[in-house]
């Protein structure tokens, strides 16, 4: 059937109702909020996933939903679960899908997709094909709409595709999870051509990063760009051929780390006061500062802002920066780090390389970058890991510690 939410409505859920948009095997509902409204779904449930929580359910047992949120609406789903493609366990069977199209805003602590679908085994998994997981979740965030969250779930092998439309992807807080890393399904962010997934971190530290399960279950990808709103910090942790959209980027507050170089054709445009990090040599001619004195100065420090995947040309990135020092970025609740051969000027025990703390609380690895073998100069604050062999010199002893693969000073 059909409802429109014509006027405010709330419905409170209690601690394990679940309301749900096409229930039901051959079931087939649409909702739509109109513009003016809000529909709220409260329950009682708290933590981060909810725990045996009441949920709002797009497509449940084996039923087709859909839900539009119209511009000037909004959904806001309170101490629950907004669940897209639900079932239940002893019904894995059914074949199950929903969709939700956001011109409006949204709004959920947490966001699980594909609930209690077939499974396979770990050996399994390690090879199988994610394209034949079957599609039972998609997102449309279009132009002016807002979708915020506090997690991303993807289960049971299944695939959940939330396709950027010119919408705005808010952050609720730091350390949000955008990969649903303890689940086993994928999820495939894609940015229309001729369009950008805004990212508005507000205040926060947030990270989109690949599943402990497979590198791949998280990618993001399309022709369009991204703009990176809000004075918190982005910063990509996908590996490159996760991370492989083409579009233009624009930085216009905050701190954003892509975490590869820059695709063919793509800018970068800084605006004022914002940070954009470069991940090699070939960025730099394609970043545009709006103030030029913003750009890094001759002989600048690189920090490192991870995570960085293929290592590290500083020769290349000379004059702009120092050929023969690294320095640590702001402290976040997660490490920085270099994978891959550091390319730097020569170094010897009258002239070591450096490593600069910037931050008592930061941390950066490497691992078979080349400095682990080098004679090496650290200053400053903060901890450098060195992941397998290493050697470690300095005139002034008593600045350092050696634990294990950890420096310290």
């Amino acid at each position: 059937g059909t409802v429109t939410i014509a006027k405010d409505l709330t419905i409170n859920a209690g601690g394990a109702a679940v309301y749900a948009v096409g229930n039901g095997a051959g079931a087939n509902g649409t909702l739509t909020v109109a513009a003016g409204t809000t529909l709220t779904v409260v329950g009682n449930s708290t933590g981060t996933p909810p725990g045996n929580s009441a949920a709002f359910a797009i497509g449940m047992m084996g039923g087709t939903g859909t839900v539009t949120v119209e511009a000037g609406a909004s959904l806001i789903v309170q101490n629950a679960v907004l669940d897209i493609a639900r079932n239940e366990d002893a019904h894995r069977e059914l074949v199950t899908s929903g969709t939700l199209n956001i011109y409006g805003t949204v709004t959920t602590r947490s966001l699980e997709c594909g609930a209690w679908f077939p499974v396979i085994n770990a050996a399994d998994l390690a090879t199988y094909n994610i394209d034949n997981f079957p599609v039972v979740a998609t997102i449309n965030l279009e132009e002016g709409g807002v979708f915020s969250a506090d997690r991303f779930a993807c289960n049971d092998q299944t695939l959940t595709m939330i396709n950027f439309n010119g919408g705005t992807l808010r952050a609720a807080k730091s350390d949000a999870s955008y990969a649903g890393p303890s689940v086993n399904g994928a999820m495939r962010w894609n940015i229309a051509s001729g369009k950008n997934l805004i990212f508005d971190s507000q205040v926060n530290h947030c990270k989109f990063s690949a599943s402990p399960k497979r590198s791949d279950f998280f990618t993001l990808s399309g022709e369009g760009g991204l703009v990176k709103r809000g004075t918190g910090y982005l910063q990509i942790a996908l590996p490159p051929e996760c991370n492989t959209f083409t579009g233009n980027i624009v930085v216009e507050e905050g701190y954003l780390s892509l975490g590869r170089p820059l695709a063919e054709g793509q800018t970068v445009y800084v605006k004022t006061g914002a940070v954009f990090y470069p991940s090699a040599a070939s960025d730099l001619a394609k970043i545009t500062y709006e103030d030029p004195s913003a750009a890094p100065a001759q002989g600048s420090l690189y920090l490192v802002e991870g995570p960085i995947f293929g290592g590290l040309d500083l020769v290349g990135m000379a004059p702009a920066y120092r050929t023969d020092a690294l320095g640590s970025s702001e402290s976040w609740s997660w490490a920085s780090s270099i994978s891959g051969t550091v390319t730097h000027a020569e170094a010897s025990l009258e002239h070591p390389f450096e490593l600069i703390g910037q931050y008592s609380g930061a941390t950066v690895q490497f691992n078979n970058t080349g400095l682990e073998y080098l004679p090496l100069r650290l200053s400053g604050a903060g901890t450098f890991e060195f992941l397998g062999r290493r050697t470690v010199t300095d005139g002034r002893t008593d600045s350092i510690v050696l634990a294990d693969s950890t420096v310290t000073y």
